[in-house]
């Protein structure tokens, strides 16, 4: 079984602001994102962690991520194991600062890249290029590659989706609260 989610960490902003702009809301019970829909739980360093199930899932599309990274340091990260892809973004206070991008299903030395990236990068990607020559290149059947973008998150937020060393707080589990829709006009029927 593979991973697909996607999950991102704030720094810099209320808990119950980002929770708000999300239109999330608090349960108090504790769940595991392998499990729940979408959790949230904050880490060391001043972060605040939610997962979502679903790589495509709504909080990290860049209309939201420009919304909800104002006022605060965001990086956001989208993985689905089941195609080797996996992507990481810096937002801060409504712009995307830097991205690295791997679609292995495409090719397994692809890794793609925006922005200003931070300067551990280089070292990142020269390890994992030597890895994937070091099992067979492109030809050895395993996507070394597809680490560099989720390596990258968890040397700044300290999360790694699939790492038993993640010093996180139990999850709590959140819920979906759609924003209320405006009253019609009392004269509109539909």
């Amino acid at each position: 079984m593979g991973y697909s989610l996607a999950w991102l960490a704030t720094r810099g902003k209320p808990i119950e602001s980002l929770l708000a702009e999300l239109h999330l809301r608090r349960t108090g019970t504790v769940g595991e994102y392998t499990d729940e829909p979408i959790v949230g739980a904050p880490l060391e360093g001043g972060w605040y962690l939610l997962v979502a199930r679903g790589c495509d899932h709504r909080m990290i599309t860049d209309s939201v991520l420009k919304t909800i990274s104002r006022g605060c340091r965001m990086i956001a990260c989208s993985v689905e194991e089941h195609m080797t892809w996996s992507l990481t973004m810096e937002w801060d206070n409504g712009r995307e600062i830097w991205s690295v991008y791997h679609q292995g299903d495409e090719e397994v030395h692809n890794l793609t890249t925006s922005g200003a990236l931070p300067d551990f990068f280089a070292s990142i990607r020269d390890e994992i290029m030597a890895e994937q020559a070091a099992v067979g290149g492109a030809d050895a059947g395993v996507d070394c590659v597809f680490e560099a973008p989720l390596e990258v998150a968890r040397r700044i937020t300290g999360f790694r989706h699939s790492s038993d060393e993640n010093v996180v707080e139990p999850f709590e589990i959140l819920l979906e609260a759609m924003p209320a829709k405006p009253p019609r006009p009392w004269w509109q029927f539909w």
